[in-house]
């Protein structure tokens, strides 16, 4: 009688083992899934982003390049106006330039 308690409580223990194994695997199968859409909609993400948005990108660049170049113009005009300007800024550029030169 002990022994077939004993096998009982095995056979029950390799069952549950076996509904656990099958559960994981479910489980598993779902992640994966879920992962495989998931780097799908990523997917359709970047081809968007590359696009709608990157012409706007390059435009907002264009853009500051714009301003900071017109902005180096208009210092630089102001710079020649004055003549303490001017020359401070010779002394910067000149600096730079013996840095860079050593």
């Amino acid at each position: 009688q002990q022994v077939d308690t004993l096998q009982q409580q095995v056979s029950g223990e390799e069952t549950l083992k076996a509904a656990f194994e099958d559960y994981k695997r479910q489980k598993d199968q779902m992640v994966e899934q879920r992962c495989a859409e998931i780097d799908a909609r990523l997917d359709a993400m970047s081809i968007d982003f590359d696009e709608e948005l990157y012409p706007h990108m390059l435009t907002a660049i264009a853009g500051r390049r714009w301003v900071i170049g017109h902005g180096l113009r208009l210092a630089t005009m102001k710079y020649t106006e004055s003549l303490e300007m001017r020359q401070a800024f010779i002394d910067v550029v000149s600096a730079g330039i013996a840095k860079g030169m050593s």
